[in-house]
Formats: C-alpha cells, sequence, structure tokens
C-alpha cells in the first residue's frame, strides 16, 4: 500500500509513517547541533525554552550560543528503518 503526506503505510513489512515530504538539503553538518537532554530550562532573559533531546537546532541560534553544555554535535539517537537478523547461537 503507498499514501501520501501524513498518512500511516502498512505492508508486508513494518509500518512506516510519512508527515512530510522528503527534501534534499545542502545544508553543512555543523550549522546544526542536537539537544542532549529534554525539559524546560530558562533563557537569562526569563524567556523559557522546551527542549527535546535529540532535537535539532542551527548552531548559530542565540540561545545555542548561550547554552552551549546543552546540545552536542551528533545526535544522541538515530533512527531508521534497516532489515534486522538474528544471531545464531
Amino acid at each position: 500500500m503507498s499514501g501520501g503526506a501524513g498518512t500511516l503505510v502498512v505492508g508486508a513489512g513494518p509500518a512506516l509513517t510519512s508527515f512530510y515530504p522528503r527534501r534534499e538539503t545542502k545544508m553543512a553538518q555543523s550549522e546544526i547541533v542536537f539537544c542532549n537532554s529534554s525539559g524546560s530550562v530558562w533563557r537569562k532573559s526569563g524567556v523559557p525554552v522546551r527542549l527535546v533531546k535529540g532535537e535539532p537546532w542551527w548552531r548559530s541560534d542565540p540561545f545555542v550560543k548561550e547554552r552551549p553544555d546543552l546540545f552536542d554535535d551528533e545526535p544522541t539517537k538515530v533512527r531508521g528503518t534497516r532489515k534486522v537478523t538474528a544471531k545464531k547461537g
């Protein structure tokens, strides 16, 4: 079966979701950092910021520059779909 954006695609294999059209970008990996924890923190200005672990942020964002300890160069979790074969033994 196939479906458009926002539909659940179910077939002989695992279920896959597709909420946004796939788009290729030419941005450099170094322009993006990833949250290393989840929760709410307060900016020095008093504005709350909600963080989600693994969520990408622009490295140039003022909050990222203010709190670099909350971000990493690589994501803590990378998702994908692969065929997994059980080890024998």
